[in-house]
């Protein structure tokens, strides 16, 4: 009796166990491609958040899974769906919440890793034999109108400039865009849908526009969407006896959003081949602000505005992009975890370029950390993520002196990439060079000169190596290697050197920047800037003052286009040409342009004082001593002071970098306090600035020079005061100390 009990009582268990599960059906297939229609795949491994096992799709495609305690309608999720040699068409699908179904199968669309590839190359090819017809039908327009006098030349130089950024910002963004179109499923497209995506992968865009806008008009896309809306959330309100009908009609409207975002994006992909920049920003903004709580809308976004150097809106799309992947990592850290340190690392980059180096450095930190987190469930995936991390990283560090940290990162850096070159040569090598290259610049800036001139020969063989099979990709890092190189031969006296690499590196971004002006225009500067340099010390002022002039033109002209990006450079090249003004007295030119540079700095300053105030300082600074050797010796005590209290500021959080600049500007002033008779408040000045020295000389040897120099100084002045009998008051503590220095062995 007792086991017939237990038999009935095992039987009812097994029974609530079979009622309290239910199966989703499920289907795989490939991608549907223009030539080919979407197969059923088998062997692919799906998994559902919650279940330990792990179901293979059969021969037919078809897979099925049982949801313990669920009931039809209940949510359930994909943790997991892989296949050797595939990759989900959809990443999005992981996470998703979807509804249990005995009645509708799930369908999952995945697609082959070497289709992807050839797919995204075909396309690129296609996109950019089309930006280059477009662009060379354009440039023989402007010709002609220039040969037949339609056109003025001032109007022909701005239309060609115009033309050349337009050709420079499509290429940018031409990865992306082979990117999405590999990714479409033709099986889900109708005909006229097809064509149209046909026409774009083909390159034949005026069709492709002409199709669109039979279907679509792009002006009344925001206004129709948020009407349907409204009439939802109406319907929505209304009696529970049409709620059923106002969900079915938001699934259509959500599915029509869907279409009208597609079309919003192939007319973007149209309009940036066509170089119509101001319709690929309508097009791809209005896109995004279809949906904000799409990602992908968001980070399309994010990442034109980002190569447009536009970083406010940049910025605005990275953020909510950042808020949309965090809260997909919540349910799904192993693929989306890796999505938000990349937008944290893109956020940080924009910090950067913008000059908010604390905040950069800690968005680099936290994207490190959400890397790290990762290696141990998603180690491919994180460990390539990282040294991108670490390389920029390692810039923000050098640029803030902070150089063990920086080589630390390089170094680290430099060992990931060889180790993914081994098997990836074409893409890791290039990054082994750069690392190279980033090492060789500071093992230069901290005079490890033989280390740093062995790091620029190795990054240099290999950019001259990998130039030869593909010059477009990295005749640009050939060039940048060469012009650094070129500085470091001049800081060691070898000028012939330096001229012949400097030259040879204008000469490449001359080149490139005929049919591509916007991407190697910022790169010409700069090595003229370096020209001019190495033109400076070996007394050639005259070509000196060319090469910058030629810099500054270049920097003006693209600040009035992007000031957030250039006007910084502007300044910069004015600080060099006042340098030059000064040492060849022609101080009137010489404080136009420290002026001039003044007013942008401390306008920078105002908005990014972290980012420009040692700029000001600094330029307050070189005013002063322009102002002492003009005999203007009033102006040059204010602006002395000021740049010392602004430096003094800077020293409180960072010692490091800018005690130097606090005693160095203390002696300055106590010039000036000697040259007008001020001889108490000369040797205190003088005495606060031997204090710092004799504090970095203890840490620094090359600090023990300027230590020694302080101290004559102030060896001469106590020998004044007691020739004269007579030590002023206000000094009588330093003069004392002077004093025991003097009277030690």
């Amino acid at each position: 009796m007792r086991d017939f009990r237990l038999f009935i009582l095992f039987m009812m268990t097994m029974f609530v166990m079979v009622i309290s599960a239910q199966t989703q059906q499920g289907y795989v297939k490939t991608l549907g491609r223009a030539e080919k229609k979407g197969e059923a795949l088998s062997g692919v491994s799906v998994r559902v958040k919650g279940e330990h096992n792990a179901v293979l799709s059969q021969q037919n495609g078809s897979f099925s899974m049982v949801l313990t305690g669920k009931k039809n309608g209940d949510a359930f999720s994909l943790q997991q769906v892989q296949k050797t040699g595939y990759e989900l068409n959809e990443k999005g699908i992981i996470g998703r919440q979807y509804a249990l179904s005995d009645k509708v199968p799930l369908t999952i669309v995945m697609v082959s890793k070497a289709q992807l590839q050839a797919d995204k190359q075909r396309i690129e090819n296609n996109a950019y034999q089309v930006a280059e017809k477009n662009y060379k039908a354009r440039l023989a327009q402007l010709e002609k109108q220039k040969e037949e006098n339609a056109i003025t030349i001032e109007n022909y130089r701005a239309e060609l400039k115009d033309l050349q950024d337009k050709f420079e910002n499509y290429q940018s963004l031409i990865d992306g865009l082979a990117e999405h179109y590999a990714h479409v499923d033709y099986d889900n497209l109708n005909e006229k849908e097809r064509e149209i995506n046909i026409c774009i992968e083909n390159g034949d865009l005026e069709r492709a526009d002409s199709l669109i806008h039979t279907l679509f008009d792009p002006i009344d896309v925001l206004k129709r969407g948020k009407e349907a809306l409204i009439k939802i959330e109406q319907q929505e309100t209304r009696a529970h006896s049409i709620l059923a009908q106002a969900n079915a009609d938001m699934i259509a409207v959500l599915k029509q959003q869907d279409k009208d975002a597609e079309y919003l994006y192939q007319l973007y992909t149209i309009a940036a081949g066509q170089f119509d920049h101001e319709k690929a920003r309508f097009y791809i903004e209005t896109r995004a602000e279809l949906d904000t709580t799409k990602v992908e809308w968001q980070h399309d976004a994010a990442y034109y505005f980002y190569h447009q150097n536009q970083y406010r809106k940049a910025k605005a799309y990275y953020d909510r992009s950042l808020i949309l992947y965090r809260q997909l990592a919540a349910s799904n850290p192993e693929t989306y975890e890796p999505y938000v340190a990349l937008t944290l690392n893109s956020l940080a980059s924009i910090l950067y370029e913008t000059r908010w180096t604390a905040e950069a450095e800690k968005m680099y930190l936290l994207a490190l950390e959400t890397c790290q987190y990762l290696t141990t469930s998603n180690p491919e995936v994180s460990e390539s993520i990282i040294p991108i991390i670490q390389n920029n990283l390692a810039n923000l560090y050098m640029d803030s002196q902070r150089y063990p940290e920086a080589e630390r990162m390089f170094l680290a850096t430099l060992e990931a990439n060889k180790r993914f070159a081994v098997s990836n040569p074409e893409t890791y090598e290039p990054k082994v060079a750069m690392t190279q290259f980033n090492l060789a610049n500071l093992y230069k800036d901290t005079q490890r000169l033989t280390e740093a001139e062995k790091m620029y020969l190795s990054a240099l063989e290999a950019c001259q190596r990998l130039a030869v099979s593909d010059p477009k990709g990295n005749e640009p890092n050939l060039a940048m290697v060469e012009g650094n190189l070129g500085i470091l031969y001049a800081n060691t006296q070898r000028y012939a050197e330096a001229e012949k690499t400097l030259l040879m590196a204008l000469e490449i971004y001359q080149r490139l920047a005929v049919s591509n002006p916007e991407a190697f225009e910022p790169n010409l500067a700069g090595t003229q800037n370096k020209l001019a340099i190495l033109y400076f010390e070996t007394l050639r002022y005259a070509e000196a003052e060319k090469s910058y002039l030629s810099a500054l033109e270049i920097y003006q002209r693209l600040a009035q286009a992007n000031p957030e990006a250039y006007v910084s450079e502007v300044a910069g090249t004015q600080d060099k040409l006042a340098v030059l003004y000064s040492e060849t007295e022609q101080f009137e030119k010489a404080e136009k342009m420290y002026l001039s540079a003044l007013e942008i700095r401390q306008r920078l300053a105002k908005v990014n004082p972290e980012g420009f105030e040692p700029d000001v300082a600094q330029t307050q600074s070189a005013l002063a001593i322009l102002y002492q050797k003009a005999q203007r010796l009033a102006e040059a005590e204010s602006m002395c002071q000021s740049a010392l209290i602004k430096y003094q500021h800077l020293a409180a959080s960072n010692p490091k970098v800018y005690e130097q600049e606090v005693a160095m500007t203390q002696n300055t002033l106590a010039v000036l306090y000697y040259i007008t008779k001020r001889n108490a408040k000369a040797f205190h000045a003088f005495y606060e600035a031997l204090v710092i020295y004799e504090r970095l000389a203890e840490n620094d040897q090359s600090q023990q020079e300027n230590y020694d120099k302080t101290l004559s100084v102030l060896k001469v002045l106590y020998m004044l005061f007691d020739l004269s009998g007579e030590i002023p008051k206000e000094c009588e503590a330093d003069v004392e100390k002077i004093k025991q220095l003097l009277e030690e062995p």
